[in-house]
């Protein structure tokens, strides 16, 4: 104890100073040191400026300002002492009033220095174990707060009594808000993998008065909006009977911790899946040597199912290669060389070996995980084996061909420029492979000077265009031997050609064959010609016959079909001679055969003068028998009209138009004259004319119409 005194030092606050004396003395003489004070203002001063005061006897009415209640409230807020309050009053409200500040008693002046002795001694030692029992707290409180756990207790209701900092951060909830609230709103939790609410532990531990571990994957809503995995447990808290007082509840934040076995156990997964699923085989072996480190033997200690289906191997593992396939030391005693080599601590090597004990190509990745174990990854290539001498196979063939054909193979990179030649082609450009690189330049040098700028002109333009490459020429320096070349352009993304890759063949023969052609066309063409030429005059002199017949004719009969006659011969005689004209003998235009036509069948007619004709032909192309059996139908209409519709008339109109449309040709002979006589039709005909009409329309798959308004219109059609 502090003070001059072996019992304390006191500090007596008394407003009345006789009373104030008289309790100095009287607590002095009991071996105390007695500071006084008159007033709570005076009492409070002292009191800060002496830390030596162990006990204050404080009365309550200390006149004007503060009283003793309110200056015990104020020393107690700058540090904990016994109080004791000494009053004359002994009113229950007023003891009340003292008891929200101390419980350290209150003692009725008039209860005698005994009395009051006895109750400073009884404070001293209560203090001394309330600091006792403080310490001890502070203690628990360290404790508490430096466990690296987070810690919550409950009451018996499961209400919040105490948590550490640990579970204040994890929980998002301060103390001073979490206090007396139920345990259900500070510790939410949640399964990890669901989402769903886990039942809270607290009221279970309550229940049965056992210790709840909590669940795998459990995860705690932190009222931050944070999420932690939590682990551990909650256990009952007994008292000193043996009863149930509440549950502490501890928990940790293992978020990293449950991470990193997710990502281990994600690992051992992705592992166990990439070996299960993947598509190549895969050993994983222990090599066994013998007393001279010479490899001896292997066993499979795990295989994957490609390993099975591609070697059809089954329940390997466990046993010795030499077990599983015998006979393989023997006939592949170099793979036994490679797995020693690996398996030693060697380089990773890859290969490509056939295992002629199992008769297959493999392709193999071997390297070594521990000293004296390998892994080996493979896959059967056997088809591609195959294909690969197949394809040599194929390419030899080629070259052969290519070699007995005259041509090469070529391929031109345009974005480098670079350029490939197979052997041949040096041979056929007239250049040798010794002086010179496979380039454009060395190509356009091949060239005949006359024909260089026709074929640069020709390669731009299918760059240019990106379409197939095709050009002739002769080679330079020896002009009577030609090339072509052929190539096929490769696109990039955007369209534009990348690389061009083609064949280089002589053509000398075939311009020597298209030479002599051409000569014997032109020969034929002459024939053609003198033959057309001879028949036109022909046709020309029978048509001058008939005229002539026709005149000399005495009788009206012979003289009209005589000049019928001549006018259906002048028909073909006019397109023999619009056929000779063009020099195309086997086709040829309506619009270039049919107004001709009609104005010569208009012509022979006394009454043309007074007849107009409308043509209105449009470019209708069609073949030589065809325009023959037009030009004979449109006669025998024209000469109908001529001789009949416009009788007793001094003037009429005639209209003739041809048409294509939806692959039907259409040609329309319209009159304003008097109109076909009823009962009159092309196909109930006994009169040659129309009957020569029916038959040449038949003949041309067509089919022919009359129609009798204001005049006569018949329509022909037939396929284009």
């Amino acid at each position: 104890m502090g003070g001059m005194g072996a019992l304390g030092s006191i500090l007596l606050v008394e407003d009345d100073f006789l009373t104030a004396l008289a309790e100095k003395i009287s607590l002095e003489s009991c071996g105390y040191r007695v500071l006084p004070a008159s007033s709570g203002q005076e009492a409070v001063d002292l009191f800060r400026s002496d830390p030596g005061i162990d006990l204050v006897l404080m009365d309550i009415d200390l006149g004007p300002g503060i009283d003793g209640i309110e200056a015990a409230t104020i020393m107690l807020m700058d540090r904990e002492l016994p109080i004791i309050f000494l009053s004359s009053h002994s009113e229950p409200e007023i003891v009340e009033r003292t008891e929200t500040v101390t419980s350290y008693g209150y003692i009725v002046k008039s209860s005698g220095t005994a009395v009051i002795d006895a109750s400073i001694k009884m404070a001293f030692r209560l203090h001394e174990a309330q600091k006792g029992l403080w310490a001890e707290k502070e203690h628990l409180r360290a404790t508490l707060n430096s466990i690296g756990d987070a810690v919550i207790a409950t009451d018996i209701s499961g209400n919040v009594t105490r948590m550490n900092p640990v579970a204040q951060r994890l929980t998002g909830w301060d103390f001073a808000g979490a206090e007396g609230r139920p345990i259900e709103d500070i510790f939410a939790i949640v399964n990890a993998q669901t989402g769903a609410p886990v039942e809270n532990p607290v009221p279970r531990v309550l229940e049965s008065g056992a210790m709840v571990g909590l669940a795998n994957h459990t995860v705690l809503l932190s009222r931050t909006g944070r999420e932690y995995q939590i682990a551990d447990s909650a256990a009952p808290i007994f008292d000193d009977a043996g009863r149930s007082s509440g549950v502490v509840l501890v928990f940790r934040d293992v978020t990293e911790e449950y991470g990193m076995l997710e990502a281990l156990r994600r690992s051992e997964d992705l592992y166990r899946s990439l070996f299960s699923h993947m598509l190549n085989g895969l050993a994983y072996c222990r090599m066994d040597f013998d007393a001279d480190g010479r490899p001896l033997d292997f066993t499979y200690l795990s295989v994957n199912a490609a390993f099975e289906s591609q070697t059809g191997l089954h329940d390997v593992e466990g046993k010795r290669v030499t077990q599983v396939i015998p006979g393989i030391r023997e006939q592949d005693d170099g793979l036994f060389d490679l797995y020693g080599r690996v398996s030693k601590g060697g380089k990773p090597e890859r290969v490509e070996y056939f295992v002629e004990s199992l008769g297959m190509w493999f392709e193999v990745s071997a390297y070594c995980p521990v000293h004296g174990f390998f892994v080996a990854v493979f896959d059967v290539i056997s088809k591609r084996k195959e294909a690969e001498q197949s394809q040599a196979e194929s390419e030899e063939r080629l070259r052969l061909a290519l070699k007995a054909a005259k041509a090469g193979t070529w391929e031109w990179d345009l974005r480098t420029n670079a350029n490939t030649w197979s052997d041949e082609l040096w041979d056929l450009y007239g250049l040798s492979c010794r002086s010179a690189e496979p380039s454009y330049e060395a190509w356009l040098s091949s060239v005949a000077p006359e024909d260089r700028e026709r074929v640069v002109d020709a390669l731009n333009e299918a760059v240019r265009s990106g379409t197939e490459l095709n050009i002739e020429w002769r080679v330079a320096g020896a002009e009577d031997r030609w090339l072509m070349s052929r190539g096929q352009p490769k696109l990039d993304s955007s369209g534009r050609v990348r690389r061009y890759i083609g064949v280089a063949i002589e053509i000398t023969d075939r311009k020597r064959a298209e030479v002599q052609v051409r000569g014997l066309l032109a020969e034929k063409e002459l024939i053609l010609r003198e033959v057309h030429h001879r028949v036109k005059n022909n046709m020309s002199t029978i048509c001058n016959f008939l005229g002539l017949q026709a005149e000399s004719a005495r009788e009206t009969f012979a003289k009209r079909a005589l000049l019928d006659a001549g006018s259906r011969a002048q028909s073909m005689l006019i397109l023999y001679d619009k056929l000779y004209q063009t020099g195309q003998f086997e086709r040829m235009s309506l619009r270039m055969y049919l107004p001709t036509l009609i104005d010569q069948i208009i012509a022979n007619f006394e009454n043309r003068e007074g007849v107009s004709v409308e043509k209105r032909i449009d470019d209708i192309v069609l073949d030589a028998k065809r325009l023959q059996s037009i030009g004979v139908i449109l006669n025998e209409l024209l000469t109908n009209i001529m001789k009949y519709a416009f009788a007793g008339r001094g003037k009429g109109e005639i209209r003739v138009a041809a048409s294509q449309a939806d692959g039907m040709v259409v040609i329309v002979v319209q009159d304003n004259g008097v109109g076909m006589p009823e009962g009159i039709s092309f196909d109930r005909s006994d009169g040659f004319g129309l009957m020569l009409i029916d038959g040449l329309t038949r003949q041309i798959d067509g089919e022919i119409c009359l129609e009798r308004v204001g005049g006569t219109r018949v329509i022909l059609k037939f396929p284009g």
